[in-house]
């Protein structure tokens, strides 16, 4: 008997379109934001603000349904096994991969504004950032703080669903023994 959730999976694939497209309009509108365009307008700031206040809603609904579902079929070692397996990898991915030249850019342009007397002497090429983004000695702050790497970035959600995960392990056995009544 196959239990797939066709409908938890369309509305997964439609939120994390949404997500892409949205964190691409951040280049472009006026708000703060890691990096920006130089031809940044208000054009497109209404449709941003259309999202604002269900995306991140939707995806936690989803991930919440998700694992609903997965704990009620395993075990509490599985189900852990299985939500850190589909969560790490793709985190580790974005703290490694898809974030550091999202922070290089976001330095570069913060030195372009107020450049550190250091860096004639000692130029942020993208072998020397990447060394001093993954052993966390970077130290590069300006006016607005400092940026701490190796960051997460727009990745908090991963993180957060790790966190989740290990607190819903931990609580399922107490709502394996609230009666159903109460959970519908």
């Amino acid at each position: 008997m196959n239990d797939r959730r066709y409908d938890l999976d369309w509305l997964r694939i439609i939120a994390f379109g949404l997500l892409i497209l949205y964190h691409c309009g951040m280049f472009y509108v006026t708000w703060d934001w890691h990096v920006k365009s130089s031809r940044a307008s208000d054009a497109i700031e209404p449709l941003m603000l259309l999202t604002n206040p269900w995306r991140l809603s939707l995806l936690f609904l989803v991930a919440g349904a998700a694992s609903r579902f997965m704990v009620d079929k395993m075990s509490a070692w599985r189900f852990t096994s299985a939500r850190m397996g589909r969560l790490w990898p793709p985190l580790l991915l974005a703290v490694f991969v898809i974030v550091p030249p999202q922070a290089y850019y976001e330095v570069l342009e913060a030195i372009q504004h107020n450049p550190p007397a250091e860096a004639a002497q000692f130029p942020l090429s993208v072998e020397n950032f990447y060394q001093r983004y993954v052993t966390a000695s970077g130290h590069w702050c300006d006016s607005d703080g400092c940026l701490t790497t190796p960051t997460y970035n727009h990745m908090w959600f991963v993180a957060y669903l790790i966190l989740y995960t290990l607190a819903l392990v931990l609580a399922a056995p107490l709502l394996r023994r609230v009666p159903k009544i109460f959970l519908c």
